[in-house]
């Protein structure tokens, strides 16, 4: 077996993390920052719809945590309350490219999710939201931050993943890519955590993700 990364020893980590946290901090009060989505959204050419979030970063999240990551729905939606109301989380993209997600709600009446997604050559940055002004009916608060991300390519087969939250929350992700430019294992620590998790991704012969297994070969998604 080969040799397993330590993410937390990765040259620049510990800065990288730090100055996350930082912005998190500068931005909680910034209203124009948190608010721009509301803006793009009036700029999306196309919405995807789907069960979960496909086309979010980092990839396969929901599957490293031993859930489904969801499936395409064909269904079209009139507008983002439809989508929500209807379990759907909606992406929308600009010029081929992934912008912003905004989640399903239960409840109409409470601020929904938008992760917002800025690309910067092989750079993406995600500033994740909740928008008093897309309930139903708008609510007469501000926008509030949940979450700032940064995916970078550190060369052609390894890419890193840094997120961080409120009271210093941050998880790392290193995702190893095949030569069929596939993640094939993730290895994530996350704070709380005395020791960083590995998981290797297997897929069928059309590159569809069909299971993920723990560095002992244990079943993690789907579940038996």
């Amino acid at each position: 077996m080969a040799e397993i990364p330590v993410v937390m020893e990765l040259p620049g980590i510990a800065s990288r993390i730090d100055a996350a946290l930082q912005q998190f901090q500068q931005r909680q009060a910034d209203q124009a920052f948190l608010t721009r989505c509301l803006a793009l959204i009036g700029q999306v050419e196309e919405w995807k719809y789907s069960t979960g979030p496909l086309y979010d970063l980092p990839p396969y999240q929901m599957q490293l945590m031993g859930f489904s990551g969801g499936k395409p729905l064909k269904k079209p939606f009139a507008d983002l309350t439809a989508a929500r109301s209807g379990g759907a989380y909606a992406s929308g993209f600009v010029g081929g490219r992934h912008v912003l997600t905004v989640d399903p709600a239960e409840n109409l009446k409470l601020s929904p999710q938008v992760t917002q997604y800025d690309h910067e050559g092989d750079l993406t940055r995600a500033t994740i939201t909740r928008q008093p002004d897309l309930a139903v009916p708008p609510l007469a608060k501000p926008a509030s931050l949940v979450g700032l991300g940064e995916t970078a390519w550190l060369d052609e087969r390894r890419r890193l993943h840094v997120g961080v939250g409120g009271r210093g929350a941050f998880a790392v992700y290193l995702y190893r890519y095949d030569d069929a430019q596939r993640p094939r294992h993730v290895h994530l620590f996350s704070k709380g955590h005395v020791a960083q998790s590995d998981y290797e991704l297997h897929y069928d012969d059309a590159g569809n993700l069909v299971r993920v297994t723990d560095v002992l070969g244990n079943p993690v998604w789907p579940k038996r």
